[in-house]
This record gives C-alpha cells, structure tokens and sequence, in this order.
C-alpha cells in the first residue's frame, strides 16, 4: 500500500466522516486504482468502467462527487 493511500485511510478519511457525521452527511469512499494492476491501467475497458462510476457517484451526491490526486510517479509492471 503506498504511504500516500494509508494515509488517506487512516487519517484523512477518518476526519472528513466524523465531520460529515456531525453534518448529517455520509461520507463514502471510492477508489478506482484500488486492487487494479498497473499492467492493466491502459486498458480501455477499464477507463471506460472508471468514467461510469464517476457518473454513479454524480448521481446519487449531493455535494462534492469527485476528487482526484495525481501522481508524478508511473510504474509499469512488465
């Protein structure tokens, strides 16, 4: 797991659900790269499933549906 996902999950996401909660809101992850190969990562069927669940997610929200991070590292296992 890379320091930048554990980080998210134990402290980051922690805090924006317990502050939802407080809200009346429910805070719910989605991480698409999760459990995906990076073999796979050009594969456009992949993009195509991606982009349907950024939809689903717009749909059912009512805030704040999408939220990216990029990274400056790309790694192909070959």
């Amino acid at each position: 797991m890379s320091s930048e996902r554990k980080a998210l999950l134990e402290k980051a996401y922690p805090e924006v659900l317990s502050f939802c909660r407080s809200l009346g809101l429910v805070f719910e992850v989605v991480d698409l790269r999760w459990g995906i190969r990076n073999v796979t990562s050009g594969d456009h069927e992949s993009c195509e499933t991606f982009l349907q669940e950024i939809e689903s997610c717009k749909r059912i929200s009512a805030g704040p549906a999408f939220v990216v991070s990029l990274s400056s590292s790309l790694k192909f296992d070959v």
